[in-house]
Order: structure tokens, then C-alpha cells, then sequence
């Protein structure tokens, strides 16, 4: 998870700060951006706190990690926690789907 997480901010890095731009190259890249964007709803979902999830993915003094981790996560934050499991499964894959998409259309 720690690799992957690695991997995918250094693609997020070079982003402009908007999802809109091009994330990755490849769609092994897009897929890495759909599991980080499924572990992040997840969590939401799971009710853990936004700022523990922002120290998880977004680990102190780690200057390599771009703004799309925060934007990713404030996304998810912004999705109502469900109580039901069909619907928190629902949310995590629509999540996880919306991100890796973006990623692909660059």
C-alpha cells in the first residue's frame, strides 16, 4: 500500500492542482489512482476521521505528494457516510471508477 501510495503521488505531484489534468500515462498508472481513490472512500466509509486519513495518505513532511492526494480526499469527505453496506459499497466503487477514469482520459 506504502509502495503504491509512493507511486501515485509522485504522478500527482506534476499535476496542476486539478484533477482535469493528466495523472498518469498508462492505464497501470489510472488503475494505481483508482485503488488509492478506493482505500480513501474506504476509509470514509469505514468512519475514520478526515485528518487521519490525510496523515495516512499524506504522511508529514513528505514534499513529494501533490494536491490531488488533499482534492482526492476532500472529495470523499464531501460523499454522505452511509450506513447501509450495499450503499457504502456503491460509493466506493463509483468513487474508485470516477477517479481512475479521469486519470484516463488525461
Amino acid at each position: 500500500m506504502n509502495k503504491t501510495i509512493s507511486t501515485v503521488a509522485i504522478l500527482l505531484t506534476t499535476m496542476s492542482g486539478l484533477i482535469t489534468a493528466a495523472l498518469a500515462e498508462t492505464d497501470e498508472e489510472c488503475a494505481a489512482v483508482g485503488r488509492i481513490a478506493e482505500n480513501v472512500m474506504e476509509r470514509r466509509q469505514g468512519g475514520k476521521s478526515l485528518q487521519s486519513t490525510l496523515d495516512v495518505v499524506i504522511p508529514k513532511g513528505n514534499d513529494k505528494v501533490g494536491p490531488g492526494f488533499r482534492k482526492m480526499i476532500m472529495d470523499a469527505y464531501e460523499v454522505p457516510f452511509f450506513n447501509m453496506q450495499e450503499s457504502k459499497d456503491r460509493a466506493i466503487g463509483e468513487f474508485r471508477d470516477q477517479w481512475q477514469l479521469t486519470c484516463m482520459k488525461g
